[in-house]
């Protein structure tokens, strides 16, 4: 039952009550009042723990009746939370492939299912189970302004349909995943070549938002799963093996202000047999 059932049922009360002696018309005025003041911050979707339900007599499927519902006077403009404390973006990655790795460009490629995860309380809704929505949901939403600092080229890949995975649970939190090829600066020592370890690093960042706004964290909740991971059966490098990474969490300090930052280190080991064979 909605909340402007619920007011109306009240005012119902109110009025049989005053028929019975049971309370003044002065108070039933004033909680006519109260209960319109009421019905109108409903009708505005002024309070974000009034789930939007569907309508049993609208021939739209339920879902679909929820999704419209969210996007009535949602305005993506304003991140989650606006005013009050920062949104906090959990992220994973997966890594797909590696490679090349290349000494003369000093860069290194990376295939990645890039995640991340947060919660807007505007899209709660009251339904039994996550929704799944297709990419172009994105555009009617907020979204994290993240994006790679130190990479030369960055893509979400598309092939066939984008490759975007986009779900919604009840409670208003958001998963959004998507595969990205990165290409980033990896400086290299050659001192030690051809029995050297490089380190390589890939940097997420916000863009627009501080740290007053939006706070990167690696999602760290699950016990079975790193915030970082990576098959090594499938990882083929010709020169180097993956032998480690490493994740980090910090913010920066820059002239607009503090921005929240996260980071990946890989490190690499030339692969001495390559050599020998070449």
């Amino acid at each position: 039952m909605t909340n402007t059932r619920c007011a109306a049922m009240w005012l119902a009360v109110l009025a049989a009550a005053a028929l019975a002696g049971r309370v003044s018309a002065n108070q039933v005025s004033a909680e006519t009042a109260a209960n319109q003041e009421l019905e109108e911050l409903v009708q505005r979707r002024a309070q974000p723990c009034c789930y939007p339900e569907f309508e049993q007599d609208d021939d739209r499927h339920p879902v679909t009746q929820i999704l419209d519902s969210l996007l009535k006077n949602y305005d993506r403009r304003l991140r989650p939370q606006y005013g009050k404390e920062p949104v906090k973006v959990n992220v994973t990655m997966n890594i797909d492939s590696i490679g090349p790795i290349s000494e003369v460009a000093m860069n290194f490629r990376l295939d990645i299912s890039f995640r991340q995860y947060w919660r807007d309380a505007r899209l709660a809704f009251n339904y039994s189970e996550p929704v799944t929505v297709n990419s172009k949901f994105l555009d009617e939403i907020w979204q994290p302004d993240t994006y790679f600092p130190d990479s030369y080229e960055s893509k979400k890949q598309d092939v066939m349909v984008p490759n975007i995975l986009l779900r919604i649970e009840p409670s208003g939190r958001v998963l959004y995943s998507a595969r990205v090829t990165v290409i980033a600066k990896c400086p290299m020592n050659l001192m030690y070549f051809p029995m050297d370890i490089q380190e390589c690093s890939l940097m997420v960042e916000t863009f627009g938002y501080t740290s007053k706004d939006l706070i990167l964290r690696w999602k760290d909740d699950d016990p079975e799963h790193r915030p970082v991971e990576f098959n090594r059966q499938k990882l083929e490098l010709a020169q180097f093996q993956l032998i480690n990474l490493v994740t980090k969490q910090y913010f920066l300090v820059f002239s607009t202000g503090n921005f929240s930052d996260l980071e990946v280190v890989f490190y690499f080991k030339r692969d001495l047999i390559y050599f020998i064979i070449q």
